[in-house]
């Protein structure tokens, strides 16, 4: 990744004034085409604020339809994404994010479940990453038959090549009757490195 340039007193990730100001104090010809000017400031250290850093694995997904009858009798179900909004870095693929480089990973979750009845008691949103379960419980549910959201976050360090899926259970039901509602609005999950 380029880093930002210091131009006199100024130091920031480069502006068009800055990269002016940049090839003056070097000397460059700053009456060059746009395609000349974009391959000078790139070769000089500068980034375009429109191209995306693909340096950092990030991605979003989601279930691009309804879930159906996944989960209700205590049954874990391992939430299945059909749909990606993105994916810097291909790094998800068969509902699975695997960590390309070793670091601090933020994730979030958020969960639709729907067509539960009164006997839904607990609902579990789990984000496993590195083998490690990272549940958030939900209790009481038997007072909000319906539908429901349910999110899940966490920031987690993993090494290289360890995983994340998220999971869902839900229990008390007599059988597997709790759907997951899809579309991006209603169940997703994303993540990105941070550090």
């Amino acid at each position: 990744m380029a880093t930002a340039k210091t131009i006199g007193e100024l130091t920031a990730v480069p502006s068009l004034t800055l990269a002016t100001q940049y090839m003056v104090e070097q000397g460059l010809n700053y009456s060059a085409t746009h395609t000349q000017l974009a391959t000078l400031l790139t070769a000089n250290g500068f980034q375009r604020y429109d191209q995306a850093n693909t340096s950092k694995p990030a991605f979003l997904v989601y279930p691009s339809g309804n879930l159906l009858n996944v989960t209700g009798n205590s049954t874990e179900y391992t939430v299945a994404w059909d749909t990606e909004s993105y994916d810097q870095g291909n790094d998800f693929a068969a509902n699975t994010f695997t960590a390309p480089v070793t670091g601090i990973y933020h994730f979030h979750a958020k969960i639709r479940i729907a067509n539960m009845t009164a006997a839904a008691d607990n609902a579990k949103v789990t984000i496993t990453a590195g083998g490690v379960d990272h549940d958030v419980n939900y209790g009481a549910l038997n007072d909000m038959p319906g539908d429901i959201t349910l999110p899940n976050e966490i920031q987690v360090s993993l090494t290289a090549a360890q995983t994340a899926v998220v999971k869902v259970t839900v229990d008390g039901e007599a059988s597997d009757v709790v759907d997951l509602f899809g579309a991006i609005e209603n169940t997703v999950f994303w993540g990105r490195l941070v550090a």
